[in-house]
């Protein structure tokens, strides 16, 4: 008996190293729509845990009078890398929205004041055969008080190229000056 059923489960395991040999291979692939996406996890000034509210937050020290930072925001591709450059527009928005349109965020910092946005025409540009790029942010102090905070709302948008994955179309940065 034991003979027979240890006969039996060999038969079975060896049935199974045969037939498991026997399926295809899986490869996938993309083929949707050519998005762009803020790159979440990978963002600079994010929380090192991960960025569950897709928010950057620049903090200049108390003591800080005048001065800048870079903030390249990354995006990333979803999609094969494109031949030539492929631009992605996008736009600092006064106000974010849910699903439902309502409000969940303002735009509180101003242009010229508390950022400038380096990119040229409001588009970023993936280089041929990449699937990486950035929006270069450059945050100011000069106009902030200590404990003084303001946000701003990035927005991707179409181009005749490129559309944005629509729930990672939005990115914040946050501008604050640390308490004394």
């Amino acid at each position: 008996m034991k003979y027979l059923t240890l006969k039996l489960l060999s038969g079975v395991l060896i049935a199974g190293f045969l037939l498991t040999g026997c399926f295809d291979e899986v490869t996938k692939v993309y083929d949707g729509p050519a998005v762009v996406e803020f790159a979440q996890y990978q963002q600079p000034f994010a929380p090192a845990t991960g960025n569950a509210n897709y928010t950057s937050t620049v903090t200049f020290g108390a003591g800080t009078a005048t001065g800048s930072v870079d903030v390249p925001l990354r995006l990333q591709l979803i999609a094969p890398q494109f031949n030539s450059d492929a631009p992605i527009g996008f736009e600092v928005v006064a106000e974010r929205v849910d699903e439902d349109g309502d409000v969940v965020a303002t735009t509180t910092a101003v242009e010229g004041t508390h950022y400038n946005v380096t990119n040229a025409n409001n588009q970023a540009v993936f280089a041929p055969n990449t699937s990486e790029t950035t929006i270069d942010v450059v945050a100011i102090a000069d106009n902030l008080d200590p404990g003084d905070s303001v946000q701003m709302i990035l927005m991707l948008t179409e181009t005749d190229v490129l559309e944005p994955a629509e729930n990672y179309k939005y990115y914040t940065v946050v501008i604050r000056k640390a308490n004394p």
